[in-house]
């Protein structure tokens, strides 16, 4: 008796759940499924800059410039800028909000140089540059402020890093000596941030204005083979130590699915 009796309770909340589900407003679940229903797809390109802490890295050029006599000027890496290209897998848009899944791929560089001129009157130019290349896939959520606006409450990513050091010597615009250093393994940096979509027409055509906070840490870099470390590896800093804010602006091509 005790059995059925659990039996019997099953299959009720079995029924009360299908009647929830049935009762559910239609504008939520649409009948049919016409062009766009699905939401959005597309590409997009932008130009964003991130600024970032770097105190291992510029120890040690700073370091590597003393040794060489230079000591009037230094070298401070902080932000680097460069295009992003991306996809939006999906923006699926209902009534009150709407969220994205996407990925990109951000070229990110700054060059600095320090010159000097030698007892015969050469021009002595070393070269810096840093690259922070990255894959990135992440998402977004928001609701629409006004008919043409949207506010990205939040917008989010993980990035997988490729980072890049160049130093070069170069007398009288000839480069005579090149070192280069790239990550040994993959890196993982997050970024959180806020943005708004501005759309200039209807699910075809938008910019994106975003604002957000990267966590980054990059340990060190390595030659070719491995034999030397940038920084030196006695060094008590990180390359990268910490991350900074960024800024992106970009525009989207939608196609309605």
């Amino acid at each position: 008796m005790k059995l059925l009796t659990n039996k019997l309770k099953k299959i009720n909340n079995i029924y009360i759940i299908i009647f929830l589900l049935l009762s559910i407003p239609q504008t939520t679940i649409p009948q049919t499924c016409g062009f766009g229903c699905l939401g959005l797809a597309g590409v997009y390109v932008g130009y964003s800059f991130e600024n970032y802490t770097a105190d291992g890295l510029n120890i040690q050029l700073n370091n590597d410039l003393q040794n060489m006599g230079i000591n009037d000027q230094q070298y401070n890496f902080r932000s680097g800028q460069g295009f992003r290209i991306g996809m939006n897998i999906v923006r699926a848009n209902f009534e009150s909000y709407f969220f994205s899944v996407k990925g990109y791929y951000q070229f990110l560089e700054e060059e600095q140089a320090v010159s000097a001129l030698r007892l015969l009157g050469e021009e002595y130019k070393l070269k810096s540059k840093f690259k922070m290349n990255h894959w990135a896939i992440g998402f977004d959520f928001g609701i629409p402020v006004v008919n043409f606006m949207d506010w990205k409450i939040v917008d989010g990513s993980i990035k997988f890093y490729n980072t890049e050091l160049t130093n070069q010597e170069i007398i009288n615009n000839q480069v005579i000596k090149e070192n280069k250093f790239t990550i040994p393994k993959i890196t993982v940096g997050f970024a959180l941030g806020s943005g708004l979509v501005i759309h200039i027409i209807k699910d075809y055509i938008s910019i994106e204005g975003t604002g957000m906070y990267n966590f980054t840490n990059i340990d060190y870099l390595t030659n070719d083979d491995n034999t030397a470390h940038f920084p030196d590896e006695n060094s008590k800093t990180d390359l990268v130590n910490s991350g900074g804010f960024s800024g992106i602006v970009q525009l989207n091509i939608g196609i309605p699915l």
